[in-house]
């Protein structure tokens, strides 16, 4: 948005502001029937003019469904956002080319449990599920997703590589239809992007772990790759869960440290790019 208008969202469905001066909570809207709301995505494409992502639990169970708010007219409401063959699902990431399209990616379990890629689309001022393709030999799950333009897309998150293990997996969007692109799979048996951000069609970042270690591959046009990333000292399992690009040639990634050998404690740290 701008260096005084920027919004926060997560757990609980908490929604912060921030206008320039410092961070301040604003309510957001009560799900139905004591629902629980959980938010995991964030995008403004306009004053005023937002959209969350995340999902609902029901009250006393387990049961999910993919959650969308809208913010307009000054204040936070619900949006339909179709639950796919009423499978358990989330949506974790969102990004607008503008007013009246937009794109939301995260994961639905399939017949037996198997987790899936989920897109769903606003168009025409409703949102729906969007064929989305599956990664050769397995299911997968997308955490986030960044547009250039209507023709230019791209979704990043993890695939099954074994029962025990994952890898990287990227999906593109080419004007018509969504499509596995090729991602480097690093050696770690436990891989996956969890932040994708572009500052052009041929700048673009995405971020995650590879095992203990924090990971960043990036694309200029010609393919991804895996570029190096440093770590904090220490021994410590790190990852990086974002990233945002203020220019092709700046860009921040954020994540944490989980354990460290010391009693200090874990802070969170900055990569920058």
């Amino acid at each position: 948005m701008s260096a005084s208008d920027c919004w926060a969202v997560g757990y609980a469905g908490l929604i912060e502001h921030y206008d320039g001066s410092g961070w301040s909570a604003v309510p957001g809207p009560s799900l139905p029937g004591g629902a629980w709301a959980f938010l995991f995505g964030v995008t403004c494409f306009g004053p005023g003019e937002c959209w969350a992502v995340g999902e609902s639990v029901g009250a006393g169970s387990n049961n999910t469904a993919p959650l969308v708010e809208e913010y307009a007219a000054g204040e936070w409401s619900l949006v339909s956002a179709p639950p796919p063959d009423d499978s358990e699902s989330y949506l974790a990431g969102v990004a607008c080319v503008s007013a009246g399209d937009c794109w939301a990616v995260g994961k639905l379990n399939g017949d037996g449990g198997d987790p899936k890629t989920l897109i769903e689309q606003y168009a025409d001022g409703l949102w729906s599920v969007v064929p989305s393709p599956s990664p050769p030999g397995g299911g997968g799950q997308l955490n986030d997703v960044s547009c250039t333009s209507e023709n230019h897309c791209w979704a990043v998150g993890s695939t099954a590589r074994t029962a025990t293990s994952s890898a990287p997996l990227i999906d593109q969007y080419g004007g018509t239809s969504w499509s596995v692109a090729a991602s480097p799979a690093p050696v770690s048996e436990e891989s996956q992007l969890m932040g994708v951000a572009c500052a052009g069609a041929a700048r673009c970042w995405a971020v995650g772990y590879s095992g203990a270690h924090p990971l960043i591959e990036g694309d200029t046009g010609s393919g991804w790759r895996v570029v190096a990333s440093p770590s904090p000292p220490g021994n410590a399992e790190t990852e990086l869960n974002g990233v945002a690009c203020a220019s092709t040639g700046e860009c921040f990634a954020a994540g944490g440290v989980t354990e460290m050998v010391t009693d200090e404690g874990a802070p969170a740290f900055v990569e920058e790019t």
